[in-house]
């Protein structure tokens, strides 16, 4: 079993059975399996990972999991709307191997067609600046330069594996494609910039860890973020559930640093399939239904993640334990930041964890009871790995942390250890506790020892017993401090003796593990006044970069309390330090504590200004020009806002005052689409100051643009009573003025609902002003049009019933296939409505075929639409069909079938123009399509060789190979262009009946053979293949046969090499015919004949043709040398016959008696061959003879005659030596 399998998961196995989704085979029907198994089963059949599925299942009890078994067998029935995850094939439940790669070296996607676009480069000396001036680091949309506050903007959520991280490429550059892919999603949701760390996190050492450290607030502060996940980008949007599922599954929500962007983003967008985007809270979230257990299975992690800060220890390990694939150091900042600690670049991994343990400020008691080893000093009772302390349970006492690091509650305690000691159990210790304890459990003897045990009273008569060893620091009288050693587990005879134990209750202080920090708990040490020394200049200048390195944004004491919440001292730091007081950013402390929901220092800071009788910073704007109040509602800290709105010094006028952007705090209040704080305020007070509703920002937006925006209808109904009696209660002046206002787009209200896909909030803009759907924006769109732009089904479905229902017009440019079927579905037949024209004078039947949508076209004609009804440009839909269309563009070819299919249609094929009739010709070729195929060739003007494809007419015809599509092209087609030749040739030779295709064309003189070198590879093929009615179809026409290849060979060279046999008479042989001259293909039927007469039969006729025997090929060797290479005497016969050079030479310098056997020997010797030319090893045929003892050869040459003396004598000695061996 893998080591990355829980102990109580059956081994895996190597083929897995399908489950059926029918009662029949429930996952509950196999009793031999455990639902771990079935859970495996069916992750690796839609090949997800086992551990992602694990993550959502692994805390879950048995009935809960089988839940959501159920939930992933009914997921069956929307298998072709799900994405899959590829290379997870070995990952088990508690192991992914993806998690454990390094991404970062990913190449950057490209979403372009041609995969090679240009890049952007971002000056990325650009963003250190901004880091230094407290600037945001996200880009404007155009690259220029980093975005000023507090401009909108888009923040990206990703994951580098699916490439859109920076790759292996020079920080700063990006993909043009994909930039300006997320650079039109952020324009579509009303963001003038993108922050992407891959181009937004500066580069410098200093800057980028400043980034890093206040990474969250690049998501607080984006209007929205969008998550793009390649995973989540292959699911079809079906339901909220099955979203939720594809989202617990998603590489993006198994990463530590998304699971903080999700936290503190206030609006989450996501893509999925087709570029749908849906709202996290309000498309998905918000729609699951809670009384299913598996939907709200589903959906509670997520949720959790929603619910602004982490606000205990348990929930931040259970985020973490998830998300195990960061840096150990990123895993503390991220633990810091999602508990709202604000933490130094500079800390150390465990001063981050010490920071982020203070905010959260308790734990449990179960907490303690891990065997890691622990922090040094403060919070020595915490590993030092956050990850590796144990789940509590709701029963556990509460411990607070102290300020020091300590932790302190109730405890049972004893000093008896030697009742017990024999009972710890100390195998599953560190090595180093371990040796501590027993080295402590030694020496714990006499009565005088300090050591104690400390048990949790809540389980002191419970079974599991386990306590913690710690260390007593000297009491006099006063509270008990113990040092941390080591948690203890005992045998289970522990049981009968816990209660004979003399236990007592008290409070106990857990606090650093050094003898003299304990004391100094206990009683307050005095230190020694400071040594007053003199000054100097240099001095001062090291003290001041000191101070300007510890604190780099200026703040007071105040500022500080303010950020981290301390409202201990408060009082006294406002004796010393003015509330009034700026930092870097031109924040008070009441900005800080409003922005970070310091609800509880907000309040103390306020009655302070009571105490004072002045008045409070309300009003105040930072360096981004905002108050306070500006702050705390768009984080949506209520508590803080309610504080603002009910303090004496309030004033409604407030919420008049605009930022650099124009925005008023009620801007931001219908953005952020939270209700009660749009309920909190008053038009006016008793003084009569009064709320302006209708101000307009920069892009002359309102507030109900702004509540469009945030997409909440509850918010909607709010402002519309406000807004109502701020127009004393003039309905119709109330929606002049704020629901058919326009923006700089031209845009209402209920345009931005729509773009945003904000559902609900479409909905009710639409019930409030009905006629708005008519009103256009700059780009000629009514709100139904971006509804289909965005193929928005549900949105468009609403608006079209609300423009029927109030007799409205709605002019649509083009509307998607599952929009338009449901629109389509209860017109009646021959309804008036089936000719209704777009601007461009489309009917519905022509869109549909425009689109591909066969099954709305199969619709519209069964209800007699008219099938010639033309457009603006005088295109009919068959037209529109073909235009655009590739190929194997199957959609757009059952259009055409569909519009062709009736007798009384077929005429249509005639109005096409020659390209058009050549596409659809290619389509029906392609397709295989005899009755459209011979439509077009009968009666369309289609040019058969029209070369708009990947390939001709002709040519799909050839590729096809139909007997009577051929014989028809025969007759109709003239000469192939010079250009198709060779490409036809080729696909003639890759078919089965190559050469009566080819004999075909040659008599009908629809191949041109004019240019030799076709002629030749045409002849080559007959050659090999030994087609010889073929050859002398060509050779009686044009008299070619030393064709020479890219390998020096001719047909001869081809009729004497390329035909292999085995056996002995009649032999069966399947020809190897070249494609492309070469590359060899299996035939589909053998043919059996007569091998050697064959290739005798094509050699001879070669040769009286005129083929020249002395031809070489790249080695130098005539067609001699491959005749006595194979040993074909009657081939050498035949070539010697036609003078062919018995003593040539190759490259090797060898003649032909080099590769005789003994037969072609005597042949070649017969007719003059040498035997003493020597090769370029200056050694003869004769010589290779005399070293190896050939005499057979020996004795064929010494009859021929050895011209050199001294040789023919050593030959004719050997000979008389050896005479057995002689023939």
């Amino acid at each position: 079993m893998p080591a990355s399998y829980p102990s109580n998961y059956p081994p895996r196995v190597d083929h897995y059975q399908t489950m059926e989704a029918t009662s029949k085979a429930s996952p509950e029907a196999s009793p031999e399996t455990t639902t771990e198994d079935k859970l495996d089963r069916i992750a690796r059949e839609f090949h997800f990972c086992p551990n992602r599925i694990w993550q959502v299942v692994k805390d879950l009890e048995e009935n809960a999991m089988v839940k959501i078994l159920e939930f992933l067998v009914r997921l069956r029935r929307k298998k072709e709307s799900i994405g899959s995850q590829v290379g997870h094939e070995i990952c088990g439940f508690e192991f992914c191997e993806k998690a454990r790669i390094d991404f970062t070296g990913v190449v950057q996607r490209h979403v372009c067609d041609d995969k090679d676009c240009e890049q952007y480069d971002f000056d990325m000396s650009l963003l250190d600046e901004a880091v230094e001036e407290g600037e945001l680091t996200a880009w404007e949309l155009d690259c220029s330069k980093p975005i000023e506050r507090p401009t909108p903007y888009m923040a990206v959520s990703h994951v580098w594996s699916d490439g859109t991280g920076s790759g292996p490429w020079a920080s700063g550059k990006v993909n043009k494609c994909l930039y300006d892919f997320f650079a039109d999603i952020a324009a579509r949701f009303q963001c003038d910039g993108i922050w992407w760390d891959t181009i937004s996190i500066p580069t410098g050492k200093t800057t980028r860890g400043k980034a890093i450290a206040t990474m969250h607030r690049n998501y607080e502060s984006a209007r929205i973020t969008l998550v793009h996940d390649a995973f989540l980008r292959e699911w079809e949007w079906v339901d909220a559930e099955t979203a939720c599922f594809a989202i617990s599954m998603s590489p993006w929500f198994s990463r530590g640093w998304t699971a903080l962007e999700l936290v503190k983003s206030p609006k989450v967008k996501i893509i999925f399939r087709h570029n749908v985007i849906k709202d996290l809270d309000q498309d998905i979230l918000s729609k699951v239904n809670p009384s299913i257990p598996e939907h709200r299975i589903l959906s509670e992690k997520i949720k959790n993640l929603r619910g602004g800060a982490i606000a205990s220890i348990d929930q931040l390990l259970g985020v973490l334990r998830a998300r195990s694939t960061s840096w150990p150091r990123d895993i503390a900042i991220i633990s810091a930041q999602l508990v709202g600690a604000s933490v130094e670049p500079s800390l150390s991994q465990q001063e981050i964890y010490r920071e982020a343990l203070r905010k959260v400020g308790e734990i449990k008691s179960s907490h303690l009871f891990h065997n890691s080893l622990t922090m040094v000093g403060d919070f020595q009772w915490c590993p030092t790995n956050l990850l590796e302390m144990p789940p509590a349970t709701p029963k556990d006492t509460t411990l607070k942390i102290t300020k020091k690091g300590g932790i302190n509650g109730r405890w049972l305690w004893s000093s008896d250890i030697k009742t017990v000691k024999n009972l710890i159990i100390l195998e599953n210790m560190h090595r180093i506790q371990r040796s501590r304890v027993t080295r402590i459990l030694q020496n714990s003897e006499g009565p005088e020892h300090q050591y104690r045990i400390l048990v949790d009273p809540k389980y002191k008569k419970e079974s599991g017993f386990k306590a913690l060893l710690v260390l007593e620091g000297t009491r006099r009288g006063g509270p008990m401090h113990v040092e941390f050693i080591a948690s203890l587990k005992f045998h289970s005879r522990m049981e009968a003796l816990k209660l004979k134990i003399d236990w007592k209750e008290s409070n106990v202080t857990i606090v650093g593990n050094n003898f003299n920090r304990i004391q100094s708990a206990i009683f307050p040490v005095t230190t020694p006044p400071l040594q007053r020394t003199e000054p100097s200049d240099n001095n001062n200048a090291d003290d001041k970069a000191k101070l300007e390195a510890a604190n780099p944004d200026e703040n007071t004491e105040l500022h500080m309390a303010a950020q981290s919440g301390d409202t201990e001292g408060i009082q006294k730091l406002l004796t010393s330090t003015s509330p009034y007081e700026t930092n870097r950013f031109g924040m008070t402390p009441l900005h800080l504590a409003a922005r970070d929901g310091r609800t509880k220092f907000v309040k103390e800071l306020l009655l302070h200004h009571d105490f004072m009788h002045d008045a409070p910073t309300f009003d105040y704007g930072d360096n981004d020009s905002w108050t306070p109040l500006d702050h705390a509602v768009w984080q949506c800290h209520e508590g803080v806002t309610k504080a603002i709105f009910e303090h004496r010094y309030f004033s409604p006028e407030i919420l008049n005052d605009q930022d650099e952007l124009g925005q008023t705090t009620l801007h931001l209040a219908a953005e952020r689409a939270n209700r009660t704080i749009i309920k909190g305020f008053q038009l006016e007070d008793i003084r009569g100051r009064k709320v302006v509703m209708d101000i307009v920002c920069e892009s002359n937006q309102n507030i109900f643009h702004r509540a469009a925006l945030g997409g909440s209808r509850e918010v909607i109904k709010e402002l519309w009573k406000k807004a109502v009696k701020f127009y004393e209660n003039d309905k119709e002046k109330a929606s002049e003025m704020m629901l058919e206002a326009v923006d700089d787009n031209d845009q209402t209200p209920l345009h931005i609902a729509v773009q945003q896909g904000n559902f609900d909030a479409a909905c009710e803009l639409a019930d409030l002003a009905p006629h708005v759907l008519e009103i256009e924006d700059c780009d000629n769109l009514t709100p139904l049009e971006i509804a289909i732009d965005n193929n928005d089904e549900e949105i468009v479905q609403e608006l079209h019933e609300r423009i029927i229902s109030n007799e409205l017009s709605s002019v649509t440019g083009h509307v998607y296939l599952n929009i338009i079927k449901k629109l389509t579905a209860g017109i009646p037949a021959g309804h008036k409505s089936l000719e209704s024209r777009n601007r461009e004078g489309k009917t519905p039947l022509a869109l549909a075929a425009y689109n591909g949508w066969f099954s709305v076209v199969e619709r519209l004609l069964r209800k007699k639409a008219n099938p010639e009804a033309k457009d603006n440009e005088g295109k009919t839909p068959l037209q529109l069909a073909l235009k655009d269309a590739e190929d194997d563009d199957i959609d757009s070819f059952v259009v055409a079938k569909l519009l062709l299919r009736s007798k009384d249609q077929e005429h249509l094929i005639e109005k096409l123009t020659t390209s058009e009739a050549s596409q659809i010709l290619r389509m029906a070729l392609q397709q295989r399509t005899k009755g459209i195929a011979k439509l077009a060739l009968e009666r369309s003007r289609a040019d058969v060789h029209s070369s708009g494809g990947t390939l001709t007419p002709f040519e799909y015809a050839i590729e096809w190979g139909d007997k009577e599509i051929l014989d028809l092209l025969i007759q109709k087609t003239p000469p192939i262009p010079d250009p198709n030749i060779d490409k036809t040739i080729n696909l003639i030779l890759e078919k089965p009946s190559s050469a009566a295709i080819l004999s075909k064309l040659i008599k009908a003189n629809i191949l041109p053979l004019d240019e030799s070198d076709r002629r030749k590879v045409v002849l080559d093929y007959a050659a090999k293949n030994g087609h010889i009615d073929l050859m002398e179809q060509i050779l009686e026409k044009v008299l070619m046969v030393d064709y020479t290849a890219s390998d020096s060979t001719t047909p001869l060279f081809d009729a004497i090499c390329f035909l292999s046999f085995t056996g002995h008479v009649r032999i069966e042989v399947v020809f190897q015919r070249g494609t492309r001259l070469g590359s060899p293909q299996k035939c589909h039927q053998p043919e059996t004949f007569l091998i050697e007469n064959t290739r005798e039969q094509i050699v001879k006729k070669l040769l009286e043709l005129g083929a020249k025997p002395g031809a070489t090929d790249e080695n130098r060797q005539t067609p001699l040398f491959q005749a006595v290479k194979r040993g074909y005497p009657g081939i050498v016969k035949l070539l010697l016959d036609h003078g062919a050079n018995v003593n040539a030479r190759d490259s090797e310098g060898k003649t032909p008696l080099f590769y005789a056997n003994y037969e072609t020997t005597k042949l070649l010797i017969d007719r003059g061959a040498s035997s003493e030319i020597p090769d370029k090893n200056k050694k003869s045929v004769l010589q290779y003879a005399i070293d190896q003892g050939d005499t057979r050869a020996l004795d064929i040459y010494s009859k021929q005659g050895i011209k050199n003396k001294n040789k023919a004598q050593e030959v004719r000695d050997y000979l008389q030596k050896n005479p057995s061996r002689r023939i």
